[in-house]
């Protein structure tokens, strides 16, 4: 019972909770903090944060992760942004290899899209 009463405390302080398997596994972490950001984060058996998904109040990303040979993460992101004066609302994909952007492709409100790769 104490074990349960300090995860709680934690997760009180924290402002995050982690759902567990029945190996006692983290699997799930939810958080959210007080500018309105949220997230639900799915994980591996060993941490590796496989899915993000997030929340702000104007924004919205959903990141999907594989490991690298070197283990190491590369990440594709995709997210939309409300408009907000003075830019137009946008919508986009972003490939990230091990924390380098390296290519994307977005759709900004009124706008024809437009896509990029960074040099070989």
């Amino acid at each position: 019972m104490t074990d349960l009463r300090l995860r709680l405390e934690d997760e009180v302080r924290t402002h995050r909770v982690v759902v567990m398997d029945d190996a006692g596994i983290g699997r799930i972490r939810l958080a959210t903090n007080a500018d309105g950001e949220s997230q639900v984060t799915l994980l591996d058996a060993d941490g590796f944060e496989r899915i993000r998904i997030g929340a702000q109040p104007d924004r919205g990303v959903v990141t999907v992760a594989c490991r690298t040979q070197h283990n190491d993460a590369t990440r594709v992101e995709v997210f939309a942004l409300d408009a907000d004066s003075p830019d137009a609302a946008y919508t986009g994909v972003e490939l990230i290899d091990r924390g380098n952007s390296v290519a994307g492709f977005v759709v900004y409100e009124g706008r024809p899209p437009r896509q990029w790769s960074a040099p070989q």
